[in-house]
């Protein structure tokens, strides 16, 4: 990685901390409302154990989606030398 474009990096970077800052608060709302939803009335539970995961699921996977992109782009393997061009001349 000492290597790579440094706007790669920091791309990479940015995208893991949106990502996960976001998973986090995404997941923690969505889990709060379900929560909630399990341990209140009959009535008004019901609704929103079903729309929590839909409004809430989707853009947890997305963000999740961004910061595993994030991780990629830093965990990407650099190709081999080729040995043709980088030997000294003989």
């Amino acid at each position: 990685m000492s290597d790579s474009d440094p706007i790669d990096t920091f791309s990479a970077y940015g995208l893991m901390a949106f990502g996960g800052l976001m998973a986090v608060l995404c997941g923690g709302c969505t889990v709060f409302v379900l929560w909630g939803s399990i341990h209140s009335a009959p009535s008004y539970g019901a609704s929103d154990a079903v729309f929590a995961p839909i409004v809430g699921g989707v853009p947890t996977a997305v963000v999740v989606w961004a910061f595993l992109t994030g991780w990629r782009m830093l965990r990407r393997a650099k190709a081999p030398p080729d040995p043709d061009i980088d030997s000294p001349p003989a």
